[in-house]
């Protein structure tokens, strides 16, 4: 066999080898927090069968993995969650120290506890995810650009209507991506419903939130909702009364 027979086979072997690679071997490269359950297919075109990260679990979720990026040990890809109850896509690329980078991320769900642990029980809405870029190191947010829609939130006990709102993080709107303590700023408006809302969400980089904001009942609001809108406090001068809310996710 000559030398340029014998280099065109153990090339073509590589190759064979990298086209068959498992899926499992690319868990060797994912950050700590993040799992990946019953791992199929090869390492480019794989699966998982239940996928948890920040302590929210999926599944099952596809990957189309690119190539190049391997060269540096990141790994690049296209992610689909086929989970009825959190349909989402996006581009994510998983990189050296726990850093994890996301871009054109869309989806839609519900919220309800059992999907978002940390979530207050008692309330639900309709979710729609529009995010261009965010990124978070060793399970916590860090930068966030885009918008994410709340639509028809309610209180379940007693039942009550609040309406629809929409965060959106972006610095041509007044609200940068990442603040000054490495943590989150977004705007917060309504879009629809019983109450006028506006307000700025900061989320700090060890997990806290803090929404403060100016509150006022539409005509159309309950006189139970307008009642509670009254005790938030004394209104400014157009009706508005000052409120706030934090916690912890």
């Amino acid at each position: 066999m000559s030398r340029r027979t014998w280099l065109a086979a153990l090339l073509l072997f590589l190759i064979t080898v990298l086209v068959r690679m498992p899926a499992s071997w690319a868990l060797r490269l994912l950050p700590q927090g993040i799992s990946c359950e019953q791992p199929a297919g090869t390492l480019w075109q794989g699966s998982c069968a239940r996928l948890q990260a920040a302590g929210v679990a999926v599944g099952p979720v596809n990957w189309s993995l690119r190539a190049l990026p391997l060269l540096i040990a990141r790994l690049d890809a296209e992610l689909q969650s086929e989970d009825s109850r959190l349909p989402l896509q996006a581009h994510v690329s998983l990189r050296t120290g726990g850093r994890v980078e996301a871009s054109n991320l869309t989806g839609q769900f519900e919220l309800s506890p059992e999907l978002l642990p940390g979530f207050p029980d008692g309330w639900r809405g309709n979710v729609r995810l529009n995010l261009a870029a965010l990124s978070v190191v060793d399970g916590r947010l860090q930068s966030l650009q885009g918008t994410v829609d709340v639509d028809s939130l309610r209180q379940q006990s007693p039942a009550m209507a609040m309406g629809s709102y929409r965060l959106e993080f972006s610095p041509a709107a007044g609200a940068p991506a990442a603040g000054a303590n490495g943590g989150v700023v977004g705007s917060l408006r309504d879009t629809a419903g019983p109450l006028s809302v506006t307000g700025t969400l900061r989320y700090s980089a060890v997990g806290g939130y803090e929404i403060n904001g100016l509150v006022a009942a539409r005509s159309d609001a309950t006189p139970d909702l307008a009642k509670a809108v009254e005790y938030l406090g004394v209104a400014d001068s157009q009706g508005r009364r000052p409120f706030s809310l934090a916690g912890t996710l």
